[in-house]
């Protein structure tokens, strides 16, 4: 599997520094599971789960698709701070600056993002201005223990919806704060349809298939952070993290153009409010 990550091969020694590093600092067996899984030759899913079929897949997992929010350290801290976080969000709006419509294809200006984190080795001036508009939004994000880096604020115009497609890997979950949540707005997981709430979190598995919708007359918009699955351990999510930048490293080296779109809506009032 770590061959797939298109890592260097000073990358690679690396990732040994790293597994050594993780023993020493959290012991012996620690990273056992983990290391089975990166070293297999075969790490697709079950094909007798027909919704959860995400690329890579870490049989050692608990798979299912809805999370309460009590079951993630440190969400009802940040539900506590929702106003806070929804006056930065207006606030950015009336900017005009740095929202991006989706690098996915297809959304048209549908489908718009105000990004916050992301890796720590892809952060522009773009995400640093966005950062300094938002130090609440960000405070709340750091109290999430296992919040894995990226987060932004997800902006789904009036009649517009995101097709059902699955997640990369099991391995993180997605959160989705509701700032400006209209009527007839929801997400489906699996079987199961639920809709955005207003000031509070929908959390669940982006492996199993997933798609949401915006049937109404005005904009949706949510804070969406992806956190780290809760069934690994402090030692998995320490080397996690770092394959992570890694993998960030080489994408961003393949890549001649900025990750994230290049459709700014600069100095444009696309929302519906």
């Amino acid at each position: 599997m770590l061959s797939s990550l298109g890592l260097t091969t000073e990358q690679l020694s690396q990732v040994e520094q790293l597994f050594t590093l993780s023993t020493q600092r959290f012991g012996q067996s620690s990273l056992d599971r983990l290391k089975q899984a990166l070293f297999s030759q075969d790490l697709s899913p079950p094909q007798d789960n027909r919704w959860q079929q995400p690329k890579i897949f870490f049989p050692f997992l608990k798979s299912k698709p809805w999370y309460e929010s009590k079951e993630i350290d440190g969400v009802q801290t940040l539900i506590s701070m929702a106003n806070a976080i929804q006056g930065e969000l207006e606030d950015a709006l009336m900017l005009k600056k740095n929202y991006e419509c989706s690098d996915k294809t297809g959304y048209n200006g549908q489908w718009n993002i105000f990004y916050l984190s992301r890796s720590p080795l892809l952060v522009d001036e773009r995400i640093k201005f966005n950062q300094q508009s938002c130090p609440s939004t960000l405070e709340g994000l750091k109290r999430l223990p296992r919040f894995a880096g990226t987060a932004w604020f997800s902006a789904l115009n009036p009649h517009s919806s995101i097709p059902a497609h699955f997640g990369d890997t099991n391995l993180k979950l997605n959160l989705h704060l509701g700032l400006i949540v209209p009527d007839d707005c929801a997400l489906r997981v699996a079987d199961e349809s639920k809709a955005f709430l207003h000031h509070d979190c929908l959390i669940f598995a982006d492996s199993f298939e997933h798609e949401a919708w915006n049937n109404s007359d005005t904009t949706r918009i949510t804070l969406f952070a992806d956190i780290w699955h809760p069934d690994l351990t402090d030692a998995e999510v320490f080397v996690l993290s770092q394959l992570q930048g890694m993998y960030d490293v080489a994408i961003q080296q393949q890549r001649t153009q900025d990750i994230g779109g290049k459709h700014f809506l600069d100095n444009e009032k696309w929302w519906v409010l």
